[in-house]
């Protein structure tokens, strides 16, 4: 099998942990709180099983005709594509040559790096402040993200105005939470005298349609023309296309959910600046915050990802004994005592758990665990997959008292996924100062370790 040396150096994109289970409040990619709306959802209970036949329309006619409507301008002004992160890629092929770069904001949506190395361009990420005056050189395509992703803050659409009439490429303003905000910078996408700035937009956050991967932009007629000569044939599916199609036509339920969700970012926003929280200013749904122990935050915030879910341990493992030892009120005041040999994670979710009593219970079937005969060396060995392990069960091999090596012992394992390289990765950084090995590793996985660059990162015995 050959693969071109770009991928086989690729870093890849590691979109956000997508938990199974029910009983968890997910918050890591900032969807929607709410549920869509009941006019789509009906589209979707009766949409014709006929129509599964027949390839859905090529050009998304009557949807893109709807969102004309809507931003006030033609459909020739307007892309639909599998969601914005494919006009994104389309993007990087139609508006950059190989020897220009592609700018955008740092920190933000950390995909657009990886899309720039897929392309083979250079990437640069600046400030505001420092990319607004990047105007000569190579510079192909700026991607802004406003609101930005992580900070959610807002550029003023006055400041993109100008800066696009000095950017020698296309500037693209990524505006996924925009209707969370109070102004947006359509109008200026939809102008007649605009040359080079396209708007998106996306269904994934206040349309509550994630999993329905719909996306769309709007901007030059010439520059749309581009991307539809070089998209998939049919790249919105008949299903796709009908439910958003509703949805843009239920905006009072769109205005009824951004309700809700600026509500309670006013209430949050205020609560955590009680709390002594630094908040940065937000015209998103989360908000960016420095809590007051900013110095052991991010190792606290660590520990807590690490072991989170602690009320759910016992529904996970069937085990009493990861139950926590101490309840805590929001205020952070223990109601119980200390347990002897048990660990705190202070500040953030305060959580007492005995590592001494960790143990996996005989229920769980999708790894071995052998120790030498002082228990400094724990060998781990995954049953056929090594992305079945989970962060409870790592953990508590790992944390074990008196471990010096880790041995993840490959020989039942016959492909890695890169969830399983995140597995590996993740053990790594618990085992850190001490020593972690790779045993045992058949071609087929070693092969993946060589082109995803991971065999300069393991230590292989």
């Amino acid at each position: 099998m050959r693969i071109a040396r770009k991928v086989r150096k690729l870093a890849p994109y590691v979109h956000g942990e997508q938990p199974r289970g029910r009983d968890v409040i997910k918050l890591n990619t900032n969807e929607a709180a709410y549920l869509p709306s009941a006019k789509a959802m009906a589209v979707l209970k009766k949409f014709n099983p006929e129509n599964l036949r027949r390839y859905p329309s090529a050009e998304c006619v009557d949807l893109c005709a709807a969102l004309a409507k809507l931003h006030r301008t033609t459909p020739d002004r307007v892309f639909v594509g599998n969601g914005s992160d494919e006009i994104l890629s389309l993007m990087t092929d139609a508006y950059v040559e190989d020897d220009e770069a592609i700018v955008t904001l740092d920190p933000s949506y950390s995909l657009y790096r990886t899309l720039a190395d897929i392309r083979g361009v250079k990437w640069l990420g600046f400030s505001w402040g420092d990319l607004r005056r990047k105007t000569g050189g190579k510079l192909a395509l700026a991607l802004i993200t406003s609101p930005n992703n992580p900070t959610g803050v807002q550029i003023p659409p006055k400041e993109i105005a100008a800066f696009a009439k000095r950017f020698p490429g296309v500037v693209v303003v990524d505006e996924a939470y925009v209707d969370y905000a109070d102004v947006d910078c359509m109008a200026l996408a939809t102008a007649k005298a605009n040359r080079n700035i396209i708007v998106m937009r996306t269904f994934s956050k206040a349309y509550a349609l994630a999993g329905l991967r719909v996306g769309y932009c709007v901007g030059p007629k010439d520059l749309v023309e581009a991307l539809y000569k070089i998209k998939d044939s049919y790249n919105v599916d008949a299903i796709a296309q009908a439910v958003a199609l509703a949805a843009i036509k239920d905006q009072k339920h769109l205005k009824g959910l951004v309700a809700k969700v600026l509500k309670t970012r006013t209430w949050f926003v205020a609560e955590l600046e009680k709390r002594g929280w630094d908040v940065m200013p937000t015209q998103a749904n989360f908000v960016f915050a420095r809590p007051p122990c900013a110095k052991t935050a991010k190792a606290d915030a660590k520990r807590v990802f690490e072991a989170r879910a602690q009320d759910l341990r016992p529904l996970l493992f069937g085990s009493e004994d990861l139950r926590p030892r101490a309840v805590f009120d929001r205020h952070g005041r223990a109601d119980a005592p200390r347990a002897e040999g048990s660990r705190c994670d202070s500040r953030i979710g305060k959580i007492w758990y005995n590592k001494r009593r960790m143990h996996f219970p005989k229920g769980v079937q999708n790894m071995q665990i052998n120790k030498n005969q002082d228990g400094s060396k724990l060998t781990l060995v995954p049953i056929g997959r090594v992305d079945t392990i989970t962060a409870p069960e790592l953990e508590a091999a790992v944390v074990t008292d008196g471990i010096e090596e880790l041995v993840f012992d490959l020989a039942q394992v016959d492909y890695i996924s890169s969830a399983g390289l995140r597995v590996l990765l993740s053990a790594q950084k618990r085992m850190a100062g001490k020593t972690m090995k790779i045993a045992n590793s058949k071609p087929a996985v070693k092969e993946v370790f060589d082109i995803t660059g991971f065999s300069d990162i393991f230590t292989f015995a």
